[in-house]
């Protein structure tokens, strides 16, 4: 691909537009919908273009031959001091799910992530649209990268909790949208407790996935003293920033279970942040057990049932706080880059791996690209966001799957009963532990599920 073929290129309705003197394109796993804007030179055409292509006109975006966005107009608006140039915006078809409110309560049954996602792209008239969970074609075709990252096997997805397990996961029994809300919210607020995105494709449909970090890279960013043959031109200094006020050694999610004549129990997430609590104590001793000053921070989720989600939505908002806290940006020339094996010119893509060489802030590892911001201003540029992939840690355990209660048995051995003690690891909160009939505490065993999970007044044999 050559470097003035690296413009975005715009079709509307079928029908190639003029070149744009200037447009900004944003496309990112964390940014949705998609959106851009293009300054379009059209000197005693005005009239036309806004008879032809008036508001919700389908629009494409390519890159040379490679289409990298679909959707439908937004917006027109003239432009310049002459008022020969009209700038039109659009987004991709997900803006119908964030724009569309639902318009009387609803009630789902047993119903998974992909059961709900169909479900609303039905209520917006996107129904008919494929919903892939995973990212591998999307991701092959736009980078025109033939050897990214394939999706995990079967096998993979049911040890490492990959992403089609995930959208065909029960939510939970029932759930209510509320009217009023948009669908968008609705949505994201269920994929949250999955660590599941949805974005769309370039082919017209949509992934139901999660950000897959631990991809090879593809290609590499070097930033150093004394440019050599075959680096990346990168424009300016980087935008970096580090910010620990968002935070904390360690997030600590109360949930509860239970209900009825056995009462309601409490349940404990909890999830320790090693980088700061090594800020917090520089002496290395005084790190134990999230260590000796600590910076905790408390959620109350009523949904939580279980320790498995508890634990999970406590790392999961651990990774939150740290994207939050962490800014990495690099602006490079053109929309397109060398593989990193190979001489072939690749699209820089969100949901892609990089190699960073950085010598100035010491960055010598693959980065994760959460966004893509491309430019003509008038030289063609894009501005690449970055992260660890350490920091995409979303969810691990199968915590739909909510325990059942054990029953009373009846058999030779020690009967316990459970009682509620105070847990020196997490201040003034409560744990169930056993107690045997001779008032005897049962020290704690290496796993705490089976205490945190069942309701007080059970008779059990605890496990050996």
């Amino acid at each position: 691909m050559a470097v003035n073929d690296e413009t975005f290129r715009l079709v509307l309705a079928g029908m190639e537009v003029p070149i744009a003197s200037q447009y900004t394109v944003s496309s990112g796993i964390f940014d949705v919908p998609a959106a851009w804007s293009m300054n379009i030179g059209m000197s005693g055409q005005i009239r036309k273009l806004l008879e032809y292509f008036p508001g919700f006109t389908p629009f494409e975006l390519y890159v040379d031959d490679t289409r990298v966005q679909l959707g439908e107009l937004d917006s027109h608006e003239l432009v310049g001091t002459s008022g020969t140039e009209v700038k039109v915006s659009g987004r991709d078809d997900l803006k119908w799910l964030a724009d569309v409110r639902i318009d009387n309560d609803r009630t789902f049954s047993e119903k998974t992530f992909l059961d709900l996602t169909k479900t609303a792209l039905g209520e917006v008239n996107l129904g008919d649209r494929e919903i892939k969970t995973d990212n591998y074609a999307n991701r092959k075709a736009i980078t025109g990268k033939s050897q990214v990252t394939p999706p995990p096997t079967s096998e993979e997805v049911q040890t490492e909790a990959g992403g089609t397990a995930n959208a065909e996961r029960v939510v939970y029994k029932t759930l209510k949208a509320e009217v009023g809300t948009t669908w968008w919210d609705f949505l994201t607020t269920q994929y949250k407790r999955a660590g599941l995105f949805l974005w769309s494709a370039a082919d017209g449909g949509f992934v139901l996935s999660r950000p897959d970090g631990g991809q090879e890279p593809i290609y590499r960013i070097h930033r150093r003293r004394g440019a050599r043959p075959g680096d990346v031109t990168v424009l300016g200094h980087p935008s970096y920033k580090v910010d620990v006020r968002t935070r904390y050694s360690e997030i600590l999610v109360l949930g509860r279970y239970g209900g009825g004549k056995d009462g309601r129990g409490r349940v404990i997430g909890r999830a320790i942040d090693d980088e700061i609590v090594a800020l917090l104590n520089p002496n290395e001793a005084d790190r134990a057990d999230g260590g000796k000053r600590k910076k905790p921070f408390v959620v109350h989720d009523k949904h939580v049932a279980t320790i498995e989600q508890a634990n999970f939505l406590a790392k999961r908002r651990l990774a939150e706080t740290r994207r939050q806290s962490f800014t990495l940006d690099y602006k490079v020339a053109g929309h397109t880059t060398d593989a990193l094996s190979g001489n072939k010119r690749l699209i820089w893509q969100p949901d892609t791996v990089v190699f960073v060489e950085d010598e100035e802030l010491g960055i010598n590892e693959p980065m994760y690209i959460t966004n893509c911001k491309y430019s003509r201003t008038p030289q063609t540029n894009t501005v690449i966001s970055v992260i660890r992939p350490s920091y995409l840690v979303f969810a691990e355990e199968d915590f739909d799957r909510v325990p059942p209660v054990p029953k009373p048995a009846v058999r030779k051995g020690t009967f316990w009963r459970p009682e509620w003690v105070e847990d020196p690891r997490v201040g003034n909160l409560k744990v169930l532990k056993w107690r045997d009939v001779d008032g005897k505490l049962k020290d704690a065993q290496s796993d705490d599920t089976l205490f945190l999970t069942a309701r007080p007044g059970t008779a059990v044999v605890p496990q050996e």
